[in-house]
């Protein structure tokens, strides 16, 4: 309860009370609000709850009407109300920020709601600051220095207390993609059995439920003396309301919620935990992340310093509603004598402060008698890295015991019901499960592993997937099957070079059979002394077909002095490559035939392209040679019949050709041998495109000119021919002059 000088002054609807909204360009009083339009909303937990839950640190709503219609959202005001013209000492309600500022619908009003500093908090995303504080899983931190770490990244200032736990050590204990803020605030009041609230002048404020307990009252039928009458009004360790049936409104119920008698800590619904106290009425702290991996010894120790701030209160669920009060906060003990009842304790836990002038207050408190037992737990999404459980499940249909260590992401699991028994071990890395379990029925025995099975037996006999490894033993019965070594397993044969004994051996070194006739050693390199592949035969003499129309065909070794060899002998061979196919030797390389030798271009047949047979070379296409070519004899194909469009050459275009060529000399890059010639590119630029003198061919990836020497011939005839007709003219002219002088 806050103590202020004019407190009474509240109670009193004849005093006058202005109330002050003050903020940057805000300034309102009583004329702006309209009808008294002012609302303060309080609460000590959220309104899903219905029996208190140590920890809430919720914010306070201020709500209001004004006449006042200028921008006002995101603008911060501090509200404070002055009673009797005390200027002096005004009463503060404390400090919002306005988040809603609509207009009325007759646009004549706006309806403002503000929030104090914890709204901003609370819903902050503080994973960053968290890691930051934890950067490792073995950095620690005391309660105390968390706390203060926590507040100053918001700038808030805390009034000064020391904290049951505080100075309890934490470490990193959550792997999250977001942690808000009134997780960390709940986590950090709920160890310490207290709450949390923005005061009146605007700092965080750790405070504790108000202990109440209800005096001893005999019944109204009774009539003992007055010294057995004990309850009076100085005996309730809390604050009247509502003064001698003056209140407005009551409404309550039959009972009062039971004092807690013991509590318990645990990370999960169903997990053993710790407890404290010997009661039935129990306070259940469930995932609390800043306990989570915390030892027996240290959880017990904690759980004993909150169980003496939250043990032993009474309170009646109840409504009342009577004049305005607003020294009084949530958290706050309470007495009232209804007008046809007995006075009852409780506890506010939710409060609506209503009004300027005749202000109203209501007050709400919520619970059972009993607590329940199936506690909800919050944010179901943080991931716990540390801690380990044990939690047993029972009921009608199964038995269900798990343990788990979160810090080294191992579970195990035991279920037993009426029809099978299973169990499995699972080990998690936030990607990726390993589980290995297996599972007992009337129907046989299934080992599995990541829910595949690797290993059945059943009426039918075992069923294996996967690898086996065995060191001895036999596989089939120990005269007729494979004996098992600890690096090989055998039949008959007992090593890979074993030439006594028929069978089979695989070992580490390779594999062998039938007195090592066949054997693959550990290199892969393969030796078999005679066998079939196909319609082949190997021996030691070599690779031999048959076919039974006749055909055969055989690869066998050859020896000339020093030199080995092979030699292939077949009716036909036929040697096929998808690319290139290389011949190459040191020496000669020898191609006989009796008949002739034919060289294709293409597949299924090809195209002739060169061939040798009875003396004579035959050639298709071009043949190209990149040295000097030495022939008895060299001739070009000129026959009639092999030609069409023949016409006599232009003596003059000829002439012209055969003036303007360059002899030069030069040297090939290829062997270095000097030539007498021309150049292509410059016979290229005297010549018509059709005249066919220069052509081109493909070496690999480049294309070079070529010259037709002889086709130059023809020019040269022309233009000798042509040179001699204009001789023999000049020689006739000359004869006739010598004839006319004489």
């Amino acid at each position: 309860m806050i103590t202020y000088p004019y407190e009474n002054l509240f109670k009193e609807d004849s005093i006058d009370k202005q109330l002050h909204i003050v903020g940057e360009s805000i300034n309102l009083g009583n004329v702006d609000i309209y009808q008294e339009a002012f609302e303060l909303e309080e609460n000590l937990n959220g309104d899903s709850e219905r029996d208190i839950q140590y920890g809430d640190c919720v914010s306070h709503i201020l709500r209001f009407t004004t006449t006042y219609l200028e921008e006002m959202k995101g603008k911060d005001i501090t509200v404070s109300v002055d009673l009797d013209n005390h200027t002096e000492a005004p009463f503060t309600f404390g400090t919002f920020t306005i988040y809603e500022d609509k207009l009325t619908a007759d646009r004549t009003k706006k309806e403002v709601v503000a929030y104090d500093a914890l709204y901003k908090i609370n819903n902050a995303d503080v994973i960053e600051w968290y890691n930051e504080v934890f950067p490792d899983l073995e950095t620690t931190i005391t309660v105390k220095d968390f706390r203060d770490s926590f507040f100053e990244q918001f700038g808030v200032t805390q009034e000064t207390i020391t904290l049951d736990n505080d100075d309890v050590e934490l470490k990193k204990t959550v792997n999250a993609q977001e942690l808000s803020g009134a997780l960390i605030l709940r986590s950090i009041c709920a160890m310490n059995g207290c709450f949390g609230k923005i005061n009146r002048q605007g700092n965080f404020e750790y405070f504790y439920v108000h202990q109440t307990s209800n005096p001893l009252y005999p019944a109204l039928t009774l009539y003992p003396s007055e010294d057995l009458f004990p309850a009076f009004d100085g005996d309730y360790d809390a604050t009247e309301v509502g003064e001698r049936g003056t209140y407005i409104r009551c409404e309550y119920e039959n009972f009062d919620v039971m004092p807690i008698d013991k509590l318990i800590i645990r990370d999960e619904e169903g997990e053993v935990g710790v407890s404290y106290g010997d009661g039935t009425n129990a306070y259940i702290m469930q995932n609390n992340i800043l306990l989570f991996g915390m030892s027996t010894a240290e959880l017990t120790e904690i759980a004993e310093k909150v169980y003496n701030r939250i043990a032993g209160a009474y309170y009646r669920p109840c409504e009342i509603e009577c004049k305005g009060n607003p020294c009084l906060e949530v958290g706050d003990g309470i007495y009232v004598k209804p007008t046809n009842g007995r006075r009852f304790v409780t506890i506010i836990s939710k409060r609506i402060y209503k009004g300027i002038q005749a202000q109203r207050d209501t007050f709400t408190t919520e619970g059972t008698q009993y607590r329940d037992q199936e506690v909800n737990s919050y944010d179901s999404q943080i991931y716990a890295l540390r801690g380990k459980s044990n939690k047993l499940t029972r009921d009608l249909e199964h038995t269900i015991s798990e343990l788990a260590d979160f810090e080294q992401n191992v579970e195990t699991e035991f279920e037993q019901t009426a029809s099978d028994i299973s169990a499995k071990v699972s080990k998690t890395d936030h990607n990726a499960q390993n589980t290995f379990g297996w599972t007992l029925d009337t129907t046989g025995f299934d080992v599995k592993a990541n829910s595949v099975s690797v290993f059945k037996v059943n009426s039918t006999g075992a069923e294996v997937q996967g690898k086996i490894t065995a060191t001895s033993g036999y596989i089939g019965t120990s005269s007729q099957g494979f004996v098992i070594d600890s690096d090989d397993i055998h039949n008959g044969m007992t090593s890979l070079n074993d030439t006594s004994h028929d069978g089979v051996y695989i070992g580490t070194d390779g594999l062998a059979c039938g007195k090592s006739k066949f054997k693959v050693d550990n290199s892969g390199n393969v030796k078999a002394t005679s066998g079939n592949i196909g319609a082949w035969n190997f021996d030691s003499q070599g690779l031999k077909y048959s076919h039974s129309q006749g055909a055969s065909a055989q690869i066998l070794p050859t020896q000339s002095g020093s030199l080995g060899g092979i030699e292939i002998t077949s009716q036909e061979i036929d040697i096929k490559a998808s690319r290139n196919i290389e011949i190459s030797g040191e020496n000669s390389i020898w191609i006989e035939s009796l008949e002739d030798i034919y060289f294709l271009h293409g597949t299924s047949g090809g195209t002739f392209m060169f061939g040798i047979g009875d003396g004579n070379s035959h050639c298709y296409g071009s043949f190209r040679i990149d040295s000097t070519c030495y022939a008895s004899n060299y001739q070009t194909t000129s026959d009639r019949r092999l030609k069409e469009d023949i016409k006599e050459l232009n003596s003059e275009k000829s002439k012209k050709l055969i003036m303007a060529l360059k002899p030069c000399e030069f040297t090939y890059k290829t062997n270095g041998e000097k030539h007498h010639g021309f150049i292509a590119q410059e016979v290229e630029e005297l010549i018509d495109d059709d005249w066919g003198i220069v052509s081109e061919y493909e070496d690999e990836e480049e294309s070079f000119k070529s010259i037709s020497y002889t086709d130059i011939i023809a020019d040269l005839v022309a233009t000798v021919q042509n040179q001699q007709k204009q001789i023999d003219e000049l020689k006739s002219i000359i004869n006739k002059r010598e004839g006319d002088l004489k």
